[in-house]
C-alpha cells in the first residue's frame, strides 16, 4: 500500500508504464499476466492529453518491473517532473504520503537559559509546537532521537539577551524552513504567475482578467500573510511570509485540479526572492507597466499621495522587480493590448 510498481529503465532509474489507447486491456493483462477489467483500473490524472491510471494489484510479475517506495519519488527526479508532481498529489489525497515538517532542537548547557528560549519561542508563535504529535508545521522536537532535527547550539549567541537569542534562532528556524517548503511544492502541480507593479498599474485589474479569461484562481497573497499572523510572530518578517508562502501551497495542493494561479500582489523584492526560491520554474513573474501620468489618471487620489505610495513601494523594491520579472507588460494603451500580451505569454509558457 506504499509502493508503487514502475519500470525499470537502467540501474534506479525508472519510468511509468505506458500503454498505447488501442487494446488497453489486452495489453495490461498480457505484460502483468493478471486479468482485469475496467472497474478495477481508476483514471489518477490526465497529462497533456495522456491518461493515468491506477491498477490495484499484488499479482503482477513482469520481469522488468520493480516495487518503488512511495516517499523515495519526493526526493527523486527518475520520472518526469510533471508526472511526479501527480502521482505525489494523487498519493497525499490517499493519506499515503505526508508533508513535510521542520523538527528543531534548542541546545545549551545553560538548561534554565534553554527552557526560557522555548517558552519565549512559543508565546511569541502559536504556529509553533512543543507537541512532536502536532499537526503543526514547525515543532520542537525536544532531542527525539527518531526525528532527523535541525539542532540550534545557542551556546554560540551566549553573549547575547534573550530577545537577542530569540533573533538568531528565529533566522535558523527561517533558513531551514524554506528548504522544507520548498521540498513540499512536490505535492503542487500548480504554476503561478505573481503580478506587480507601481500604484495604479493595473496588477490587481490584469490578476482578475486571468481568474475571468483563462480560469487562473486569483489569490489574493495578503489574506495568507493576515492568516500567518496568527501563527507566526508578526516581527519575523521573513518567516512570516514564508508561512504565508506555505499556506498558499497548502491550498494549491488542495486544489489540485487547479494548473495555474495568478498571485496578486509581490509586493517586494524580498517577497519575490523567497516565492522564487520556493516555486523555481513554476513561479513567473509579470511585472504591469504604466507612465506615471496616465497612473495619476486612473488614481482616485491627489497626486501627492500617489507620489508618497510610490516612495513606499519603492522602498519594499517593487522598481526593482522590473528587472527580475519574466514578462513586462506594456500597460500604457489599451486593455485588450494589454491582455494579448499576457495571452501571449502564458501561451508560450505551454499553458494554454
Amino acid at each position: 500500500m506504499n509502493k508503487i510498481y514502475l519500470k525499470k529503465v537502467d540501474e534506479n532509474i525508472f519510468d511509468i508504464i505506458k500503454f498505447e489507447k488501442e487494446d488497453f486491456i489486452n495489453q495490461v493483462e498480457n505484460k502483468f499476466s493478471i486479468s482485469i477489467d475496467e472497474n478495477e483500473l481508476s483514471e489518477v490524472f490526465n497529462l497533456n492529453n495522456t491518461k493515468y491510471f491506477l491498477c490495484e494489484s499484488d499479482t503482477l510479475n513482469a520481469k522488468d518491473i520493480e516495487w518503488v517506495n512511495l516517499s523515495e519519488l519526493i526526493s527523486e527526479s527518475f520520472i518526469n517532473d510533471d508526472e511526479k508532481r501527480k502521482i505525489l498529489n494523487y498519493f497525499y489525497r490517499l493519506n499515503k504520503l505526508k508533508k513535510e515538517k521542520l523538527f528543531f532542537d534548542l541546545k545549551s548547557e545553560d538548561k534554565d537559559k534553554q527552557e526560557k528560549l522555548e517558552k519565549f519561542i512559543l508565546k511569541k508563535n502559536k504556529g509553533i509546537s512543543s507537541d512532536v504529535n502536532s499537526n503543526k508545521e514547525i515543532i520542537i522536537s525536544n532531542s527525539s532521537n527518531e526525528i532527523n532535527a535541525l539542532n540550534i547550539d545557542i551556546d554560540k549567541y551566549s553573549a547575547h539577551s534573550l530577545e537577542d537569542l530569540y533573533q538568531f534562532a528565529m533566522e535558523e528556524i527561517y533558513q531551514e524552513f524554506i528548504n522544507i517548503v520548498s521540498l513540499n511544492t512536490n505535492f503542487s502541480t500548480a504554476t503561478y504567475y505573481g503580478l506587480t507593479g507601481l500604484t495604479e498599474s493595473g496588477k490587481s485589474y490584469y490578476s482578475s482578467q486571468l481568474d475571468k479569461n483563462f480560469n487562473y484562481w486569483n489569490l489574493k497573497i495578503r489574506y495568507f500573510i493576515e492568516e500567518a499572523k496568527f501563527l507566526i510572530d508578526e516581527g519575523q518578517s521573513k518567516l512570516l511570509e514564508l508561512y504565508s508562502i506555505n499556506l498558499m501551497l497548502d491550498f494549491a495542493i488542495f486544489h489540485y485540479y487547479k494548473d495555474s494561479y495568478a498571485v496578486e500582489s509581490v509586493y517586494s523584492l524580498n517577497f519575490h526572492n523567497q516565492l522564487k526560491e520556493v516555486f523555481g520554474e513554476n513561479y513567473n513573474l509579470i511585472f504591469i507597466d504604466a507612465p506615471e501620468n496616465i497612473r495619476v489618471n486612473r488614481s482616485e487620489d491627489a497626486i501627492e499621495t500617489l507620489k508618497k505610495k510610490d516612495i513606499k513601494k519603492k522602498a519594499y523594491g517593487i522598481d526593482k522587480l522590473k528587472d527580475k520579472a519574466d514578462l513586462i507588460v506594456d500597460n500604457s494603451r489599451t486593455v485588450s493590448y494589454s491582455n494579448e500580451q499576457i495571452k501571449n505569454f502564458i501561451g508560450c509558457k505551454g499553458v494554454l
